[in-house]
């Protein structure tokens, strides 16, 4: 289950990274859905959350262009989802908002954990 406004009685059976937009995960949730996640805009509210089936959503692809997702639920069935622009589109300097974003949460976590700063960066470790 997921925190805050995204809580329901769902829970996320499924999940991807977005192919272009690097800031955005899409989960596939036990309630038929298929949520888009902006951790650069919100990490506490869903951008975009599409009902695709009534049966729960078993596996998730994002077509490398971004602009389409395949979903599968547990009856077995196919559905294609358009995701607009906004959802499809990288913005400027999007991966790197987006990498010292995980960076910061790395050395916060590790902190948190009662660790001395990080000794290696996340990019470094590309």
């Amino acid at each position: 289950m997921l925190p805050g406004p995204m809580h329901s009685a769902s829970q996320v059976l499924c999940a991807s990274w977005h192919p272009v937009r690097s800031s955005v995960l899409v989960v596939g949730t036990s309630s038929g859905e298929v949520c888009f996640l902006d951790l650069l805009r919100s990490t506490t509210a869903y951008s975009m959350t599409v009902q695709v089936s009534s049966a729960p959503v078993q596996h998730l692809a994002i077509h490398a262009t971004g602009r389409r997702a395949a979903v599968t639920d547990t009856r077995g069935e196919v559905h294609i989802v358009s995701l607009p622009e906004v959802l499809s589109e990288p913005a400027q300097g999007e991966r790197g908002l987006m990498g010292a974003m995980l960076e910061r949460e790395y050395a916060r976590e590790r902190q948190r954990q009662g660790h001395d700063a990080p000794r290696h960066s996340l990019s470094s470790s590309r």
